[in-house]
């Protein structure tokens, strides 16, 4: 094979960033078909990718099942959260090779049927997207622990500062903000950096697990005097640091780009009058930045407007803002992860690595592509570069459609994996297959477990109680 042909199924943010890399690499991958109920975004995929055959465009991707034979070589599932069991069982049944968002699932049992499913389908290349594995520091600290460098690692502290706007966007406002609908936000937003941990600790097996956690801020009780339930017409607006007037407006300049996109693609029928005869998907193409600045004010002014709600007026939101996770592994060793959602710097993951002979500290808002690593021995501490372990030049992209440069690049390098696994039929190029992330995942549930009942949770109990096999 020269090339692989994709089916997108879910064609949101996630799914257009991964559809990009045949933009850039036309060559190597074709997007050739795509499933998406949404009828505007269905038009937009078409325009970039330039569909001409209708026959492949699908309003609902079960209609994909129901054909006898695939229609491409691979397919990219980026659905809501809640709607990946299906879809991964189905698919990997039918024989496509998948590329499965993160998380696997929302439940861990939905978790474990997929891999059930890859188990029993184990010629297909089957990989989840913890695109971290791929990004250059991380990697970095990998080659770095296993050369023995800092000699046995005895503890690893991991941070993920998500960012107050970030995280007032997305788990506030956003798809997950309420766990019955999408997930709990440790699972959606650091089932990343649990498996970071898993990835360095050299195939250790984790033992036991303790978790604290709660919504500390984001309630009735922290509103502001005064404060509206929509940002658009309350009094206090401009002295609120999570206004969605600043967040969507002031702050932008591309209204096109996340979050704003989001709250385009996500509200912009509200704006529209039912007896108007524009047309959704030609509002959304054609418009100027100018207007679609306007569209986006419309639609953060709407009575029904979810991201333009106050933060501490969404009844309905449930899930933490700040988490911190212990985890045990067989030989004693320790980790801790960190998840808060108060910080000024967004995603930049910040860690240390404490060995017996030294240690490697990693800030990705500090020192990009850098590890500072002290060596115990003669108490010097230096810098090395991780640029040597990114391969692949993501330079020079194709056109304004390619948006592969989100993780620091590490999209770019995860697509790349996936395409190159799949032309060489090797598993073995793909650093996140689903047995890794599975294992991962019942990490991040048993964790989830500890928070809400209190306890310390041994893994072998856990599983057993869950019904899984490692």
């Amino acid at each position: 094979m020269t090339s692989i042909t994709i089916l997108i199924v879910g064609c949101g943010s996630r799914g257009e960033v991964y559809a990009s890399y045949a933009l850039k690499h036309p060559d190597r991958a074709r997007v050739i078909g795509i499933a998406e109920p949404r009828v505007h975004l269905r038009k937009k995929f078409q325009k970039i990718h330039n569909l001409i055959n209708e026959e492949l465009i699908f309003s609902d991707w079960r209609d994909v099942i129901d054909l006898e034979t695939r229609i491409s070589d691979c397919v990219i599932i980026a659905l809501p959260d809640k709607l990946h069991r299906e879809a991964a069982v189905c698919f990997t049944q039918k024989g496509y090779h998948m590329l499965l968002e993160k998380p696997m699932a929302t439940l861990l049992d939905d978790c474990r049927h997929i891999t059930m499913a890859s188990r029993n389908n184990p010629s297909q290349i089957n990989a989840v997207c913890h695109v971290l594995r791929y990004l250059g520091p991380c990697i970095k600290i990998k080659q770095l622990i296993e050369s023995g460098l800092i000699g046995n690692v005895v503890n690893i502290n991991h941070t993920e500062p998500v960012g107050y706007w970030h995280f007032a966007h997305s788990f506030v406002r956003g798809n997950w903000h309420n766990e019955k609908d999408s997930a709990f936000s440790l699972l959606a937003k650091c089932c990343h950096d649990i498996d970071l941990i898993i990835y360095w600790m050299q195939g250790k097996k984790c033992t036991r697990v303790h978790s604290f956690g709660s919504l500390n801020h984001f309630n009735r009780l922290n509103a502001p005097e005064e404060s509206t339930d929509l940002c658009m017409t309350c009094p206090v607006e401009s002295k609120c640091c999570y206004s969605a007037k600043k967040l969507y407006l002031d702050k932008v300049k591309d209204p096109s780009r996340w979050p704003s996109s989001v709250v385009l693609n996500s509200e912009i029928q509200n704006v529209l009058d039912e007896n108007s005869s524009q047309d959704i998907e030609d509002l959304y193409l054609r418009t100027s930045n100018e207007e679609k600045f306007e569209l986006l004010t419309k639609c953060l002014s709407h009575e029904k407007t979810q991201y333009g709600r106050c933060v501490y007026k969404i009844a309905d939101n449930d899930v933490c803002d700040n988490q911190v996770v212990n985890l045990q592994f067989e030989d004693g060793t320790t980790a801790t992860m960190t998840m808060i959602a108060f910080t000024k710097d967004l995603c930049t993951r910040k860690t240390k690595v404490y060995g017996t002979k030294g240690m490697l500290e990693w800030d990705d808002a500090t020192h990009l592509n850098k590890i500072i690593y002290t060596n115990f021995l003669n108490d010097q501490t230096e810098m090395i570069d991780c640029e040597d372990v990114l391969k692949i030049d993501i330079k020079g992209e194709v056109n304004e459609n390619v948006k592969l440069d989100g993780h620091g690049g590490s999209d770019y390098y995860l697509m790349n994996s996936f395409i190159e696994a799949c032309l060489k039929k090797d598993k073995s190029l793909v650093l996140t297959d689903l047995e890794d992330s599975f294992r991962s995942h019942v990490i991040v549930f048993a964790a989830e477990y500890s928070r809400v009942n209190n306890t310390v949770v041994n893994i072998d109990e856990f599983c057993k109680l869950s019904d899984i096999e490692l």
